[in-house]
């Protein structure tokens, strides 16, 4: 079976995002999403649509999810999950999910979308699977999703691809 998906794991602030974000500009074939931090504050960014929503919250906002010293936007997170399910139904060639994190391996944040979407293209979707981890989550990650060598490819930079 051809490996199709694809594990780009680094350590934390080594450019993983800014690196998907250059790589997909003016690429109509790469979707997903990704999460950058803008103006201080972590983001998730529609690469089809360039829409753009806050995902961290303040403290004092109404539907949110806490992890460690970061609050995070419910709305957000589930208008995320849309958009990584429609991504699935537009077949491009590059599907990115950035990133899978303590959340997912808890059953929250993008989840179950993330399973979902891993899941299809472990079984029968064609094109490409990107999905971002922070290096220390790797193993956590592969057993989760079940991603060991004979389905996924483990890269440490966007060119190696």
């Amino acid at each position: 079976m051809q490996k199709n998906i694809y594990i780009l794991s680094a350590p934390i602030q080594t450019g993983k995002t800014t690196s998907i974000i250059n790589w997909s500009k003016d690429n109509k074939e790469i979707t997903g999403i990704v999460q950058p931090i803008v103006d201080g504050r972590r983001h998730i960014i529609d690469l089809a649509s360039n829409e753009s929503r806050p995902l961290e919250a303040d403290e004092s906002a109404e539907n949110i999810v806490r992890v460690g010293n970061f609050v995070f936007s419910k709305a957000t997170f589930e208008w995320a999950k849309v958009v990584l399910l429609h991504a699935m139904k537009e077949e491009s060639e590059w599907l990115v999910v950035d990133e899978v994190g303590k959340l997912e391996l808890a059953g929250k944040g993008l989840e179950p979308a993330v399973n979902y979407t891993i899941n299809e293209y472990k079984l029968h979707r064609s094109g490409n699977l990107i999905i971002v981890v922070r290096d220390y989550l790797l193993d956590n990650v592969k057993d989760r999703y079940n991603l060991h060598d004979d389905n996924s490819k483990v890269i440490k930079s966007i060119n190696e691809i």
